[in-house]
């Protein structure tokens, strides 16, 4: 009996535990298809006010298109990897770490 109530048990921590990384995974790629499709659009529209034959080109209108671009990229990107942490699963990019590494010996010898 102590045995089939122990699995139980750990039967339904795996399924929380499974069912809370399938809401998770949803939540990305809920981030990655809204944030990614309006970068994509925004984009896309500018590259096709640059096809408008005799228009002036609204290099404002492109500078801020760019800038969304940027933070719209920023801003799911940070969204996605703090999901990552959530479950310990973040990428980390060992060669930009000693690129930063290095940076700040150079900065602290300055």
């Amino acid at each position: 009996m102590k045995t089939t109530a122990k699995m139980e048990t750990v039967t339904t921590q795996n399924s929380q535990e499974v069912q809370k990384l399938r809401d998770t995974i949803q939540l990305l790629d809920n981030f990655s298809q809204h944030g990614f499709s309006q970068i994509a659009a925004i984009a896309r529209l500018t590259l096709e006010s640059l096809k408008v034959p005799g228009a002036y080109p609204a290099l404002d209108d492109i500078a801020y298109a760019l800038e969304a671009i940027c933070e719209k990229a920023d801003y799911v990107e940070g969204c996605i990897n703090a999901e990552a942490e959530n479950f310990g699963c973040n990428y980390i990019d060992e060669d930009q770490r000693r690129r930063w590494d290095a940076r700040r010996t150079i900065q602290k010898e300055s």
